[in-house]
C-alpha cells in the first residue's frame, strides 16, 4: 500500500470515528524541468458519507512527457461523492502544443464543456462535450488519445 492509499485510509478511519465533515484546502506545484508548471488549487470538504471538491489546474508551457510536448491553458474539475455514488464535471480550455518535428506540428485547442462522468455502480457514465480546434464531439465519443490525456492531466492535479 503506498503512502497516498495509507493517508486516504486513516482519514477515513477518523470520519468513521469522529462522524463529522472535515475541510480540505492544498496548492500543489509540479514543475517539469524545463521551465513549464502546473499548479492546482484544490478545496473541499470531506466526510465519511460524502465528499465534494472542486481543483482549478493552471498549466504553463508544461511538458509532461519528455517528447517535449507542452500543455497550456485551465482544467477544473468539481468532484462529488454521496455514499457509493460519485460524479466528477470537468471544463475548461486547453492548448496542446506537440514536440518540434512531430508530424502534425499545429497546435490544437480543447475546450471542454461540462464533461460529466457519473458512477453509480452501473458503471462510468459520460455526458458533456469537448470540443477540438471548434468541431464538439460528445463525451461518450471522444478519441482514445484524448480521453487518456485528460485522465492523466487529472490525475496529475490530483496529487
Amino acid at each position: 500500500m503506498n503512502l497516498r492509499n495509507s493517508l486516504a485510509a486513516l482519514a477515513l478511519f477518523a470520519f468513521a470515528q469522529v462522524g463529522q465533515a472535515m475541510t480540505l484546502s492544498k496548492e500543489t506545484t509540479l514543475a517539469d524541468g524545463r521551465g513549464g508548471q502546473m499548479i492546482a488549487v484544490t478545496t473541499g470538504e470531506l466526510g465519511a458519507a460524502g465528499a465534494n471538491r472542486s481543483t482549478e489546474a493552471t498549466f504553463s508551457n508544461f511538458q509532461p512527457r519528455a517528447d517535449g510536448g507542452r500543455v497550456d491553458g485551465n482544467l477544473r474539475r468539481d468532484f462529488s461523492r454521496e455514499g457509493r455514488d460519485t460524479e466528477s464535471v470537468l471544463s475548461g480550455r486547453l492548448t496542446l502544443t506537440p514536440a518540434a518535428g512531430a508530424t502534425n506540428s499545429a497546435p490544437r485547442v480543447l475546450e471542454i464543456n461540462g464533461l460529466t462522468v457519473v458512477r453509480d455502480g452501473e458503471g462510468p457514465e459520460f455526458s458533456g462535450s469537448v470540443s477540438i480546434d471548434g468541431q464538439a464531439i460528445p463525451a461518450d465519443r471522444l478519441p482514445a488519445a484524448i480521453r487518456k490525456l485528460l485522465r492523466r492531466l487529472v490525475g496529475l492535479s490530483q496529487l
